[in-house]
């Protein structure tokens, strides 16, 4: 999938995504096509916690 002017082709593939596994393979396929490039990485902690609580 290539860019486009609003990316709602992207946002539509990231939301329909049900199995955490699949969110992350889309998501990397998206950020892909972004940057143009075919070799990556991207860390990701699941586990974070700030040291203090987010204030919203």
């Amino acid at each position: 999938m290539k860019a486009n002017k609003c990316g709602h082709e992207w946002i539509i593939k990231l939301t329909q995504q049900e199995e955490e596994s699949d969110l992350d393979s889309a998501l990397i396929q998206i950020i892909g096509d972004l940057l143009e490039v075919d070799n990556f990485a991207i860390y990701v902690n699941k586990n974070f916690q700030p040291p203090y609580p987010l204030l919203l």
